[in-house]
């Protein structure tokens, strides 16, 4: 069964890959800081995850790393 985030459905290999991905991003995406320098580093994380799992050419169509930061946080 497909998981629902807001009107958005992902697959069950979706939901995989997404936190497959995050788990690898976890040091930056995890960090409490929040001054300038680290905030830039949880970005471009986000859109290192968000450009792999577009590049893996997902069922539902490509994602953006806000959609994929609602989905994660949900």
């Amino acid at each position: 069964m497909a998981k629902k985030a807001k009107g958005i459905t992902y697959t069950r290999e979706e939901q995989h890959l997404v936190m497959d991905l995050v788990e690898e991003q976890k040091a930056f995406l995890d960090s409490k800081e929040t001054d300038k320098v680290s905030l830039k580093k949880k970005n471009s994380a986000w859109e290192e995850v968000t450009q792999r799992y577009n590049a893996r050419g997902p069922s539902s169509g490509p994602r953006s790393s806000k959609q994929l930061k609602k989905y994660v946080n949900e």
